[in-house]
């Protein structure tokens, strides 16, 4: 789990250092002189699309990745919404949300995780040793288990479905805002 967290450190530093919110800003404003800007919304649209995905038990390679993602994006918008127009401003605070929504997914995922291999340790002891006491100690281990993978699906439904909401608000914010683009 440490190593999990200095690899996830250090893919922020550089992230930020690659490719900040200064970086980002100098980036979107050549954007915008050249007509190719992209929205907030279409710029989440590939990680929102695929949050489902990256919400699984023990599938932190996919989640790492968006994390650092979702916080060079989420950079971005704060660089940007300092220098926006009110109307703007709005649309980068909605597109902002969305990426704590989905940052504060992945943590309850890391969490859930952690969780469930800590009570796993717990619940090893050394009073095992005979094979009925280790069949009932694995029969244990199934059910916990089960239950475990169990509650955190229907968790990442509910943060599924508060992303979800949360960027349909922000398309809307942008269909309505003729600055938004």
């Amino acid at each position: 789990m440490k190593s999990l967290k200095k690899s996830l450190i250090i893919l922020l530093v550089v992230a930020t250092e690659l490719w900040g919110p200064d970086c980002l800003a100098q980036r979107h404003s050549r954007k915008n002189e050249t007509a190719t800007d992209t929205t907030a919304s279409a710029s989440l649209a590939p990680l929102v699309k695929k949050i489902g995905g990256m919400l699984p038990l023990r599938n932190a390679n996919s989640a790492a990745n968006a994390a650092g993602q979702i916080i060079v994006l989420r950079g971005g918008f704060a660089a940007e919404r300092t220098k926006a127009t009110p109307e703007r401003q709005q649309v980068l605070t909605a597109a902002i949300f969305v990426c704590d929504l989905m940052t504060r997914a992945f943590d309850e995922r890391r969490q859930a995780e952690a969780n469930a291999k800590a009570t796993k340790v717990v619940r090893v002891t050394p009073s095992t040793r005979s094979r009925e006491k280790k069949r009932q100690a694995n029969e244990a281990d199934a059910v916990f288990d089960q239950a475990v993978v169990s509650n955190w699906n229907n968790r990442k439904a509910e943060l599924i479905s508060q992303i979800g909401i949360a960027y349909g608000k922000l398309q809307s914010l942008e269909a309505r805002s003729p600055s938004a683009k």
